[in-house]
């Protein structure tokens, strides 16, 4: 969860915790090996890279969203509601859950 999580982008990293995390972490895979590595030099160089004390952080801006979740009976009832809410130009999409 630690490599796919977003929002993490914007949140400060716990260097220590996240090589101890990585140092746990056991795999056959090569590629997720090789991924899990580079995560390692990455988190190597972030700590020897010392941004100043006047360094400052981006504004980041994370529009509003509204949404709605629908529970419908079955399938059909589903492809009901999608189209017509397609139909009033409402953007739309499905989800299973």
């Amino acid at each position: 969860m630690a490599t796919l999580d977003p929002l993490a982008a914007i949140a400060d990293t716990n260097q220590t915790m996240l090589h101890d995390l990585l140092a746990q972490v056991e795999t056959e895979n090569a590629a997720v090996q090789e991924f899990l590595q580079s995560l390692t030099q990455l988190q190597s160089d972030a700590q020897s890279y010392d941004c100043g004390s006047d360094f400052e952080r981006p504004e980041v801006s994370i529009p509003e969203i509204f949404q709605i979740l629908v529970s419908c009976q079955d399938e059909d009832e589903q492809r009901e509601i999608f189209e017509q809410l397609t139909a009033d130009g409402r953007s739309c999409r499905i989800v299973n859950l």
